[in-house]
């Protein structure tokens, strides 16, 4: 079994911030998956690059059986209409990369399952189009109930016209 998972925010154990992806890879690759992650070279967190040399647009890593596709995305530095433009294009780079991967990589296989894990919905738009375009199963992992959280964390009111209320 092939599965695919798309988490813009992945990282593998030696990079700051949570693992949980390459946790349940790790997990399913002893049981006989075999797992491809796509994430972004750009850390969200610590606004900096890992993982690609100048010039790669996109370099496979084997962590621990997890294959890793590290994607080179927009950086930016504050919140802003960059941020934007680093998740479009973390969605138009992994749809890309995704149809074409077990073409350009022997050892990545197509996929049976694509996941798109919503941290933002154009990752889980990205997982969606690819999982058809190979005629995989899709499930969406749902992580961040929209607008909720926001409205949880105090940036939104709950009677605002975004809430839908």
């Amino acid at each position: 079994m092939n599965l695919w998972i798309f988490n813009h925010y992945a990282v593998t154990p030696d990079l700051p911030g949570g693992t949980r992806h390459f946790d349940l890879g790790r997990e399913l690759v002893k049981q006989g998956y075999d797992v491809t992650i796509f994430a972004s070279r750009f850390r969200h967190s610590e606004r900096w690059e890992t993982k690609l040399s100048a010039g790669e647009s996109w370099r496979m890593e084997d962590a621990d059986g997890v294959k890793f596709v590290w994607l080179r995305t927009f950086p930016y530095e504050r919140n802003d209409w960059r941020r934007v433009l680093n998740m479009v294009s973390y969605m138009f780079r992994s749809w890309w990369l995704g149809r074409r991967l077990p073409r350009l990589e022997p050892r990545i296989k197509k996929p049976d399952v694509v996941i798109g894990s919503s941290v933002h919905l154009l990752a889980v738009l990205s997982a969606y189009f690819v999982a058809k375009w190979h005629r995989a199963k899709f499930v969406m992992e749902v992580r961040d109930l929209w607008p909720q959280t926001i409205v949880d964390m105090g940036v939104l009111r709950e009677w605002s016209p975004l809430t839908n209320h």
